[in-house]
């Protein structure tokens, strides 16, 4: 995997030069703040068909780009440093990561992704996870650390590619800390 880091200033369009983008597939985009960042060039300036990798560390970026949605072969999506409130992803994505993005639930969109392998929503503050989590078939790694999560659905025990789950940090009841272990093999 070759990857372009491209580092947005304030009020700067970042220039790209063409042999940069040879066989780039993943791309970082880091900006010290979310003000004043234009991300047009993702669409003016890099052929989206091979990006399948993209990591976002803008500080407190509230919602994705919108340009984002070009990347159709996007596979590995990690938003960090960020504040998002709102995810609008319709994608094949195999891997989500965003630690410490403020979320207070796992974003509806997310459980409609059926190719969902891993999903990394560490430091947030989940406090509940929704019954459709059962559509996600083809989870294997779920990291949901250091959120506020107390119970978990029924439907969470359907997961049957689940093979790390990581749940530390949270305030589960014994109920749920017996059926985790009870099903998962897991002492929390």
């Amino acid at each position: 995997m070759k990857t372009l880091t491209i580092r947005l200033k304030k009020n700067q369009r970042p220039v790209i030069e063409t042999n940069q983008l040879d066989s780039i597939t993943h791309i970082e985009v880091i900006a010290r703040n979310h003000q004043h960042v234009d991300f047009s060039f993702l669409k003016e300036q890099i052929n989206p068909v091979s990006i399948s990798a993209l990591t976002i560390n803008v500080k407190d970026l509230r919602i994705p780009p919108s340009e984002i949605s070009l990347f159709y072969n996007l596979k590995y999506l990690k938003i960090i440093n960020s504040k998002i409130e709102k995810i609008n992803f319709k994608y094949s994505l195999e891997t989500i990561i965003m630690p410490k993005a403020n979320l207070e639930r796992i974003p509806s969109d997310i459980y409609e992704m059926r190719d969902l392998k891993v999903l990394d929503l560490n430091g947030n503050r989940i406090s509940k996870v929704d019954s459709k989590i059962e559509k996600l078939k083809n989870l294997q790694r779920l990291n949901l650390d250091c959120n506020l999560i107390e119970n978990l659905p029924e439907s969470f025990y359907y997961l049957e590619k689940i093979n790390h789950l990581s749940l530390d940090g949270n305030p589960l009841t014994e109920k749920t800390k017996q059926e985790i272990f009870d099903h998962f093999g897991i002492e929390l």
